[in-house]
């Protein structure tokens, strides 16, 4: 809780939320969110927690789930495939212009964050757009 404090007074959000974060997500989020003493990985549920908050509805019990079983090389990992904007057939870089390696593409698709990496087809799992939003 301290981190998604922490988060929303970093980053308030611009209107109250127009529905109750679910009790349901609560109770998996509280039990998944719990589990976990890794400061980095504490800190990640404070952000899906603050998401939560500021746009109830953000995360699926199916994310949460998901990332209860992420080790913290895998969530950076994520996160550092989340500079890249993916649309269709193309890997926009970000401003840093790094790439991924081949193993860290195929890392992604065993994580099922990407779902096709042959040759230069690769498609998010998430659909067109920028991953991780």
């Amino acid at each position: 809780m301290h981190y998604a404090m922490e988060d929303l007074a970093q980053n308030p959000p611009e209107a109250d939320a127009v529905s109750e974060i679910d009790q349901d997500w609560l109770n998996t989020f509280s039990s998944h969110a719990a589990k976990r003493s890794q400061h980095d990985m504490q800190v990640l549920w404070g952000k899906v927690l603050a998401g939560e908050i500021r746009k109830p509805g953000s995360f699926k019990l199916r994310t949460l789930a998901a990332q209860s079983i992420l080790e913290q090389p895998e969530a950076s990992l994520i996160h550092r495939a989340a500079q890249f904007t993916i649309d269709r057939d193309k890997i926009y870089l970000g401003a840093e212009k790094q790439l991924l390696s081949l193993d860290e593409l195929l890392e992604l698709a065993s994580l099922d964050v990407i779902v096709e990496a042959n040759g230069l087809d690769l498609h998010a799992a998430a659909g067109p757009g920028r991953l991780g939003e």
